[in-house]
């Protein structure tokens, strides 16, 4: 039987998948669009397709992120998910290939969480899962072999970890990401300006506006809701109020990666302080961030060239490296 490869990211907010041979295959929305009927869930629609839909639904219909913090949400909803992303990389035919995957998690998952990661690929059709944490699989995309820190700031979690051949040294994972700071922007414009933000319109003006550098000050207008009357107008929002509203998540980063480097072994300490800390995720690109963490921290902080895709670059390596994952994961006869 033909088999495939695969290197799933496990997202709360997006899904990527990468396959052996072809690259990446699947990137879409973590998201979908439901019936419940008779007690029995039903997949309407999946990833960006769902919003579409939304407004429009019935008493039995809703639209739903299965996976939440990283961990599944909805296992029902995942299933579904998950399935209609493989049949959109393997096809349903007859003939469908074995699929053999590498599910990239994040590294403050329990053993329970993971096997309910495992579980849900399974049903929705891999034969074989291998669970990944993922700044093993970031560290792999870049390292020389020598230790560095990694910090990824996803969409729901910040995962921070001191790394090197053998494996993660210290690391933790963080319940902060671009769906705090989206929610910190709209908070701020709600108790400073007292006008509500459409959630649709944050992710665009996070991008627009986002800086953590006391150098640039620029603003957009926007249309807003005022609170109370009800009434949409228009204000302007400039990018030192969102430096505002996003600083006290970042400096928790900051908190959490000193914590993190305190925990560093002697023998790795100067590694670690060479090569410094590599920075990916979506939210790593935020103006401004590189500087704000160094200048915090005191070591060199760089952003990685792929800073979405390096969680399944890194996966990739160790399906060309499977002798390496065993290692890794101390498992014996990885196929």
């Amino acid at each position: 039987m033909r088999s495939i490869q695969l290197v799933i990211d496990i997202g709360s907010k997006f899904t990527t998948i990468s396959q052996q041979g072809k690259g990446f295959v699947l990137k879409d929305a973590s998201l979908v669009f439901i019936e419940n009927k008779n007690n029995k869930i039903n997949l309407i629609e999946v990833g960006r397709g769902v919003a579409s839909y939304i407004g429009q639904q019935r008493p039995n219909e809703q639209a739903i992120y299965p996976i939440k913090e990283g961990t599944i949400y909805h296992e029902r909803a995942a299933v579904l998910m998950y399935r209609a992303f493989l049949n959109k990389i393997a096809g349903e035919s007859l003939f469908r290939p074995k699929i053999k995957a590498i599910a990239c998690v994040s590294c403050g998952l329990t053993n329970t969480e993971k096997h309910d990661i495992e579980k849900v690929l399974t049903q929705a059709g891999v034969s074989e899962v291998v669970i990944l944490e993922s700044p093993l699989a970031a560290y792999a995309a870049v390292a020389d072999g020598s230790a560095r820190c990694i910090v990824d700031i996803g969409a729901s979690k910040t995962e921070v970890a001191i790394v090197n051949r053998q494996g993660i040294v210290a690391g933790c994972s963080l319940n902060i990401g671009g769906n705090s700071f989206n929610q910190a922007i709209m908070d701020y414009i709600l108790d400073e300006k007292r006008c509500r933000l459409a959630p649709e319109r944050v992710e665009k003006l996070k991008k627009q506006l986002a800086t953590l550098s006391d150098s640039e000050n620029f603003a957009v207008n926007e249309v807003v809701t005022e609170i109370g009357a009800g009434t949409q107008t228009q204000i302007q929002i400039h990018s030192s109020e969102i430096k505002k509203a996003l600083e006290p998540y970042v400096a928790k980063i900051c908190t959490t990666i000193l914590s993190i480097l305190s925990q560093t072994p002697e023998n790795l300490v100067d590694e670690v302080t060479a090569n410094g800390i590599l920075l990916c995720g979506g939210s790593s690109r935020i103006n401004g961030l590189c500087e704000y963490i160094a200048n915090d921290v005191g070591l060199m902080v760089a952003r990685a060239e792929n800073p979405e895709n390096i969680i399944v670059n890194g996966g990739m390596y160790f399906i060309e490296h499977r002798d390496q994952l065993a290692n890794l994961l101390n498992v014996v006869n990885l196929k």
